[in-house]
């Protein structure tokens, strides 16, 4: 593939490169190069969704675990991650594509925050549903930053939508979301 070549040449050149600016130069290549294929990749995915490996996911260990992989993230931006989960909230859903949801949307919640702010990342039990009777298990992730203009709020679930300027990251944080 052509970007792993580039990647590849990218990697060897900086291994032996001692000029600052090269240097500087060839990283940026190599990053680039992963980008587009982390973008391909997202592409290749939307195309042909994995299907659904459903089995019992722990809530309270898949909030845990997603918490501490963004605890550096939320400490570099001095952001506080606040974690709160029920103990004994189990579902049946297929958890890597759950817990890659869930990463996403609380990796947005913090870059929305503010030096200061604080993110909720939580999970809760609801009344049982009134048609079938089964329990409501509803995931919260809350920041304090500003949401989504109006005007953009009929596309947050576009695939391709983005309410950032061109050439930084997909997606945009929303003051709330719920995962029910």
């Amino acid at each position: 593939n052509p970007l792993a070549v580039i990647s590849g040449r990218a990697q060897l050149l900086l291994a032996t490169e001692s000029d600052p600016d090269r240097r500087r130069d060839l990283i940026i290549i190599r990053q680039q190069a992963l980008r587009i294929h982390e973008m391909i990749s997202d592409l290749m995915h939307f195309a042909r969704p994995p299907a659904l490996v459903r089995a019992p996911v722990d809530v309270g260990k898949l909030v845990a675990d997603i918490a501490g992989e963004m605890k550096a993230d939320a400490s570099e931006r001095e952001v506080e991650l606040v974690t709160a989960c029920e103990p004994g909230l189990v579902i049946s859903a297929d958890a890597g594509q759950l817990s890659a949801a869930l990463r996403a949307v609380v990796r947005n919640a913090l870059e929305a925050s503010s030096t200061g702010d604080r993110v909720d990342f939580e999970a809760v039990s609801l009344e049982p549903h009134a048609l079938d009777g089964k329990r409501i298990i509803e995931i919260r992730v809350i920041d304090r930053g500003s949401g989504f203009p109006a005007e953009d709020r009929r596309r947050l679930f576009h695939p391709f939508y983005s309410g950032r300027e061109a050439g930084r990251m997909l997606g945009d944080p929303m003051r709330q979301v719920t995962v029910r």
